[in-house]
């Protein structure tokens, strides 16, 4: 018995056209991938501008809200550069549900040793599709933010961002 190892292929058939759409789908991301990467804030849509974004700092101790004041600068913690200059600090008293055991309800009330803060800070950005990047850093509603100052530390959200004219 005798195996022909000839090939007697004669036309494009569907097997083909399957290997050629995954190269075409491979390359396509590749590309994309490629194209993507950088400082994440280049870009034929970026511009640079001045920003002031406000980051709030839930259930700080209030014993630490006088440590961060006017003029000082923060850092981003993660990558160590300069964020930017603290323009207003708010302190906001922080409500909390509390059970009342005689009728079984529930209400908010004020907690007297923690406080809400609010920094609001103002940097030049650069600001892409992807958000605002301030030295690397990226800013975006609601995003987590880590901030560092002398006599403060701590992670809060980005709740305004605020181009300036």
């Amino acid at each position: 018995m005798a195996i022909n190892f000839k090939r007697t292929k004669k036309g494009f058939n569907g097997m083909d056209l399957f290997i050629l759409i995954v190269i075409a789908v491979v390359i396509a991301a590749a590309v994309f991938i490629v194209r993507g990467m950088g400082n994440g804030a280049a870009g034929a849509s970026s511009s640079g501008v001045t920003i002031e974004y406000t980051v709030e700092f839930a259930k700080v101790n209030n014993s630490v809200i006088g440590a961060l004041k006017e003029g000082d600068s923060v850092t981003d913690p993660d990558n160590k550069q300069n964020i930017g200059t603290v323009v207003a600090v708010q302190s906001v008293p922080y409500s909390e549900l509390v059970y009342n055991d005689n009728d079984g309800s529930v209400y908010m009330a004020e907690n007297p040793d923690i406080s809400n803060l609010l920094i609001t800070v103002r940097a030049e950005a650069v600001h892409s599709d992807a958000g605002y990047y301030v030295n690397g850093a990226r800013f975006l509603v609601g995003r987590a933010c880590n901030v560092w100052s002398r006599g403060f530390a701590g992670n809060g959200y980005c709740i305004n961002i605020r181009e300036m004219d």
